[in-house]
């Protein structure tokens, strides 16, 4: 056989093998070791984070698909964003940012990626389902590591300066190929982790500790040693009817600026119930609330600030201790110290609050807005049991504010 025939046979037999195995893309970027671990620590305060499943632990080798964003400052001060991923894969794992709540149509993606135990990075596309390449994204600082099945990454990007939906994911890499990737997590709303190191309220919160609620919520005392709330009057908060219930007992220690009130609150919802605390009549500006919620059967536990109709998590772990919480069906129930609460800006605390109650929708996201269905009829004093009972206020004459009796006089 001519040489020249025999070596022309032998390129494409070699061609033939090259495509059937596929040739290795390259990195879009460096990718250096990643030492340091992925965790919790900061969520909601210094970092946005977003899983599944929800609570789940990054630092850990239990299934867990955890995305977090944080602002740092580049090169003249511009902001970027500071990206940890991290998900349980032999292949890849991808996060997209997007403009609106549709995935594709040319959203920004970052692959973290392994093959025969080396770590790969890719900034691509999404468009259609697939992932598509792109040397153009911009981006630093990239680290990974890969360990029994799970990946972990930390990379930074310039220019995420406007908020995005943030979808999550892992797919096949094999062959040189990025396979399609399988979309699992995605946020509910957009997210803006650039605009201030605390997320908005839209935006996944790290809970303040609730531990289990055994003890059983009644109405023993109510009047005696507990102040006492409820709405239908009279329900029973140790059934499974309708009731939204609220007591207030002094707590054995107090702050020189404020005293520490032990709360029992029990609703009837599928997502939340919350206490909010005014000093004056008007429901919102900044009341101080505390949140009882549940999210598929995991209860958690907020502080919040009710303004305008909306509830905002700020989650301040030094007001509250003592948290436990149960669900029964629709039923929570929660207990909790909350500490130093003070009705005034004066040094000598005020116990006096007007009190509101109600449920509202929690999505393990965003808290909605609480339909309120218990007011206080004029300012308690929290550490009076009896100061809502009949001939413990002077007689008051009332006049209509919305839908409740709020502003009252003396005739």
């Amino acid at each position: 056989m001519d040489s020249r025939l025999i070596y022309a046979v032998a390129l494409v037999i070699g061609c033939w093998v090259l495509a059937a195995k596929g040739l290795m893309i390259n990195s879009t970027h460096p990718v250096g070791a990643l030492i340091a671990p992925i965790g919790r620590a900061g969520c909601g305060q210094t970092k946005t984070c977003l899983e599944t499943p929800a609570d789940c632990d990054p630092e850990g080798n239990s299934p867990c698909l955890f995305v977090s964003g944080s602002r740092t400052n580049g090169p003249g001060f511009t902001p970027e964003i500071a990206i940890e991923l991290r998900g349980d894969s032999e292949n890849y794992i991808v996060m997209i940012a997007s403009s609106d709540n549709t995935e594709g149509g040319g959203d920004v993606a970052f692959v973290c990626a392994q093959y025969n135990n080396t770590q790969h990075f890719f900034a691509t596309t999404f468009d259609n389902g697939s992932l598509t390449l792109n040397n153009n994204i911009m981006v630093s600082n990239v680290l990974a590591s890969f360990n029994e099945n799970v990946i972990r990454c930390t990379f930074t990007v310039p220019g995420l300066n406007a908020a995005h939906y943030i979808f999550a994911g892992n797919g096949n890499f094999s062959n040189g190929l990025l396979g399609d990737p399988e979309i699992t997590l995605r946020s509910n709303g957009s997210v803006d982790p650039i605009s201030t190191n605390m997320p908005s309220p839209s935006q996944n919160m790290n809970t303040i500790p609730v531990g289990a609620l055994n003890a059983a919520i009644s109405r023993d005392t109510c009047g005696q040693t507990k102040l006492c709330e409820e709405v239908p009057a009279d329900c029973d908060p140790s059934g499974n009817g309708n009731c939204l219930f609220v007591s207030a007992t002094t707590a054995t220690t107090t702050r020189p600026s404020g005293i520490n009130i032990a709360f029992e609150l029990r609703g009837n919802t599928s997502g939340y119930v919350a206490l909010i605390l005014s000093p004056d009549m008007n429901q919102g500006g900044g009341d101080e609330s505390f949140v009882c919620a549940q999210f598929n059967n995991t209860l958690r536990f907020f502080t919040a600030s009710f303004d305008n109709g909306a509830l905002t998590m700020t989650n301040r772990t030094g007001a509250v201790s003592n948290a436990l919480a149960s669900l029964n069906g629709t039923v929570i129930r929660c207990t909790f110290t909350a500490l130093g609460l003070n009705a005034t800006a004066r040094r000598s605390p005020d116990s006096s609050f007007y009190v509101f109650a109600g449920t509202g929708e929690y999505d393990g996201v965003s808290l909605g807005d609480p339909v309120i269905s218990l007011a206080s009829n004029g300012s308690l004093d929290l550490t009076n049991s009896t100061s809502n009972l009949p001939g413990a206020m002077a007689e008051l004459a009332c006049t209509p504010h919305l839908w409740f009796c709020w502003s009252c006089s003396v005739p």
